[in-house]
């Protein structure tokens, strides 16, 4: 029997968040990437925090 374990069997959780708060800046980054601003920490933080995208306005953020 070999002692590789096979990753493709592995048992994976998932969950998401309701704020960037929730992450550091610098794990959202490393995940995002750096090809499409749109999806860095810092812009989507700058809407959660001016209120554009809350329930309020329509928005439930989840991450």
């Amino acid at each position: 029997m070999s002692s590789k374990i096979n990753k493709e069997n592995l048992p994976r959780k998932f969950s998401s968040i309701s704020s960037l708060n929730e992450v550091s800046k610098a794990e959202w980054d490393a995940c995002a990437g750096d090809e499409n601003p749109f999806l860095c920490h810092d812009f989507l933080s700058s809407l959660e925090d001016s209120g554009s995208v809350s329930p309020e306005a329509g928005w439930l953020s989840q991450h």
